[in-house]
């Protein structure tokens, strides 16, 4: 069971940001350093498949390198995350845009300057928190599932194909 945003969850991260990757990406590299400069906060870096384990919801925010779109910013909302998802421009398709942050290595100063003022603005980062994950009816929503499921499935079989499983 995951927990119902409140203040009182918010002020028990003790944590301010890590960044989920398979590798070291150049693009979540180069954001990392720009963030930690600019936020004066550090950034862990953890393997993507810990975006499952609970540990992730000591995080503020999580930045995820997506080329295509996963299942794992579900995991991110679960935790009561604010996802900065760095990748696949589709994810507006399938959530609602004011529950996470897009972003591109052209707009990591806006990013920094929002994650600062969600921390300066707690009641701003509950807001935030509470968004629905999705901006569409029921109806609306099992046509996306359908398409996010069957993109979903398309991924997982060109990986294995690729990887020879």
């Amino acid at each position: 069971k995951y927990p119902t945003p409140t203040l009182d969850l918010i002020s028990k991260k003790n944590k301010f940001c890590c960044s989920l990757t398979d590798s070291f990406s150049s693009n979540i590299n180069s954001f990392d350093l720009f963030m930690t400069e600019h936020t004066n906060k550090s950034i862990d870096t953890m393997p993507k498949s810990m975006c499952k384990n609970k540990i992730i919801g000591k995080y503020l925010f999580v930045v995820i390198d997506e080329p295509k779109l996963t299942d794992r910013i579900m995991y991110l909302f679960y935790n009561n995350c604010i996802p900065i998802f760095y990748g696949d421009t589709d994810i507006i398709k399938y959530f609602n845009p004011k529950r996470y942050i897009i972003t591109n290595s052209d707009d990591c100063r806006g990013v920094a300057e929002l994650m600062q003022s969600l921390i300066e603005t707690p009641n701003e980062y509950l807001d935030m928190l509470k968004e629905p994950y999705f901006e569409f009816s029921v109806e609306e929503f099992l046509n996306q599932t359908e398409e996010f499921t069957n993109k979903i499935c398309e991924q997982i079989l060109e990986d294995t194909t690729q990887n020879g499983i």
